[in-house]
């Protein structure tokens, strides 16, 4: 992996040395089927509920988009 630039070295300390005690964080990002694709090739979770179904549909349904093997 490369060294990272001093620039970016630079902004993340400033990023955390503004953090404070008690502070809290969301972080957010949409779910995808590509998500649900690269979670089987990691888990070896080849399900068929996770390939049949699309995403919209597991979710709408009450279904957990990652469920556990």
């Amino acid at each position: 992996m490369p060294e990272p630039i001093p620039e970016f070295k630079r902004r993340l300390r400033e990023a955390f040395d503004a953090l404070e005690v008690g502070r809290t964080f969301t972080f957010r990002r949409t779910f995808t089927d590509g998500d649900v694709a690269l979670f089987c090739g990691v888990t070896g979770d080849y399900n068929p509920y996770l390939r049949t179904l699309s995403l919209r549909q597991r979710v709408s349904t009450g279904g957990s988009p990652s469920p556990a093997s």
